[in-house]
């Protein structure tokens, strides 16, 4: 399919936003990537988090017991929660998407594969918990049962992230990756 006409982007505009998904047009492709607002958000948490800690091992050793350990335990799993999605959130910043000329181009570092539209057979998307958060996958599905991680992104609420990935996905669907429906014979 040809990119030659925007599709309209205003029903996946609060989406883009919430997961700092960039939806670019070069030439004739689209091309997705992960914008740098995401970042900013994590080092604020984790410098919070690292607070958190300080103040609960400063609590335990001159007031409050307790009170100062919970603390300091509560903020320690927290930071590892977020220095885990940190690392998720750099590898999937060096991953970029791009859709056209019949194919779909996904490079991730120096890794990259293409994927041929006429082969996608379904784009199917799950959500799944690790560890303290949860993450939306959208794969593609080749017509020889290939497994093709198209894009990755995160939450906090699962019953909106499963909204959001399945409106990528429809949108994805509707616009760039035909899918012909019928079944072969």
């Amino acid at each position: 399919m040809e990119i030659s006409q925007t599709p309209d982007r205003s029903p996946i505009i609060p989406v883009l936003h919430r997961h700092y998904l960039e939806f670019n047009e070069e030439g004739d492709h689209l091309v997705i990537r992960r914008s740098k607002g995401r970042n900013a958000s994590l080092r604020i948490q984790i410098f919070l988090a690292s607070a958190g800690i300080a103040l609960g091992v400063l609590l335990y050793i001159l007031v409050i017991r307790k009170g100062g350990m919970a603390l300091a335990i509560g903020s320690g799993i927290y930071l590892v929660t977020l220095m885990n999605l940190r690392e998720r959130e750099k590898e999937s910043a060096k991953k970029f998407i791009r859709i056209g000329n019949g194919q779909v181009e996904i490079k991730e570092g120096y890794k990259g594969s293409r994927i041929d539209l006429a082969n996608v057979d379904e784009i199917k998307t799950s959500t799944f918990r690790s560890r303290d958060f949860l993450i939306g996958k959208i794969n593609l599905i080749t017509k020889d049962n290939k497994f093709h991680q198209f894009l990755e992104t995160y939450g906090k609420e699962e019953r909106l992230l499963m909204s959001d990935v399945s409106k990528l996905a429809a949108y994805l669907k509707e616009h760039y990756i035909i899918i012909d429906e019928q079944p072969e014979s």
